[in-house]
């Protein structure tokens, strides 16, 4: 037998892939300990591939643009850039800084997952500082204020 930990408590077992629960009670994972006790080794958490880390960096990064519209009272922003030509001067600037933004923002951050799959850095980047290199919202003219502001 062979085994493989996870992300989450459970255990794989390599020979048949059975996703075995961290219970006592559970004979699998009886047979787990028991090999663990005769001095085997589970294989590692496997480390995620560049391409689930850019994914998941790309949610990110649109939940951190999205965030930003809706500290403006904007549902998303996609709502945000809805007002481009509104005849409200607030809100059209802030639908121009956001989709100024956002196009600075994603231009950024597919440069970096070039970057990324050409020299896959070690460690690899957190979200929190993938989006500390990304062009901030202030550089693109986006005034934060309060929702529904005219």
């Amino acid at each position: 037998m062979n085994y493989q930990l996870t992300l989450s408590e459970n255990v794989l077992r390599l020979d048949d892939g059975a996703n075995i629960p961290p219970d006592p009670a559970n004979s699998d994972y009886q047979a787990y300990l028991s090999w663990v006790a005769a001095g085997n080794t589970a294989d590692p958490v496997p480390v995620p591939g560049i391409l689930s880390v850019a994914a998941s960096m790309e949610l990110a990064v649109q939940a951190w643009i999205d965030a930003t519209a809706q500290g403006n009272g904007y549902a998303d922003a996609n709502t945000c850039v809805s007002y481009f030509n509104s005849s409200n001067a607030l809100w059209s600037a802030d639908a121009q800084a956001m989709v100024a933004w956002r196009d600075l923002v994603w231009a950024a951050c597919y440069a970096m997952e070039q970057g990324m799959l050409t020299a896959p850095p070690n460690p690899l980047p957190t979200a929190a500082q993938v989006i500390a290199q990304l062009p901030q919202p202030a550089a693109s003219g986006w005034v934060t204020h309060a929702p529904g502001a005219s």
